[in-house]
């Protein structure tokens, strides 16, 4: 309430040598805003290195008018349609995975540190690291032209490679997933610097039975449903788990 959301200091350390320090309260500051803040910083300096004027156009849309759009989604008609989703998705969920022991071919973990999920016990508690996993160009490129062939998104083809992942780790073939994502959702909404961040919230339940092309057409659509209810973070909270 009494701070300012953004400060910008210019420093001087040598002879016609500065530094631009900025400090972004997370409030005003996602993975966008700081790319918006560094490409614009720079087209002004260099308008003004040529002697020409600001070249950035007046906003359409405000940083206030997106939190407007955000909390009509908790009240009224919005508020009951994100209730009603969670209740019938995630009514009946438990928390956490139940690991077993892997044997078969070691993972990669940490970039340059081969590892092996062997025997791993704690892939449920909370954590400040994780496992890195390192794909090929090649293997990259496979991936981008069957998840184009099957007319799905990456995140969707790996949202599927994840959930197999998962369920052998632990045996469990029922997960909520929950990945952050942007919710800039128009080219107005794209040049607003601030947190303009949602929660694709997702229950994957699939048969062990299935196909592999089964389980990438039931992500996808989970995550179109999902998509529908991006703005709405609460879900969690009436469920009783972490």
């Amino acid at each position: 309430e009494k701070e300012y959301s953004l400060k910008c200091k210019l420093v001087t350390y040598a002879i016609e040598s500065y530094w631009v320090i900025m400090v972004m309260d997370h409030i005003i500051n996602d993975v966008f805003s700081t790319r918006i803040v560094e490409e614009e910083l720079f087209l002004i300096y260099e308008a003004f290195l040529n002697g020409k004027p600001d070249p950035l156009e007046p906003l359409k849309l405000q940083f206030k008018d997106y939190v407007n759009l955000h909390n009509q989604h908790y009240a009224g008609e919005k508020l009951a349609f994100h209730q009603v989703w969670v209740e019938k998705t995630f009514k009946g969920i438990t928390s956490g995975i139940t690991p077993k022991s892997i044997y078969g071919p070691k993972l990669s973990g940490k970039a340059g540190s081969p590892g092996e999920l062997e025997n791993q016990t704690n892939l449920n508690k909370p954590s400040a690291g994780g496992y890195q996993f390192i794909l090929s160009e090649d293997i990259l490129r496979e991936i981008q032209q069957v998840s184009s062939t099957m007319e799905v998104s990456m995140y969707t083809f790996l949202l599927s490679c994840y959930n197999i992942f998962l369920h052998q780790v632990s045996g469990q073939n029922d997960f909520v997933i929950d990945s952050p994502t942007t919710t800039r959702s128009n080219e107005d909404l794209s040049k607003i610097v601030g947190w303009l961040g949602g929660t694709l919230s997702l229950q994957i339940k699939f048969n062990e039975n299935q196909s592999f092309r089964e389980l990438v057409q039931l992500c996808n659509d989970n995550v179109l449903e999902s998509m529908d209810h991006i703005h709405f973070h609460n879900y969690a909270l009436g469920l009783g788990v972490a």
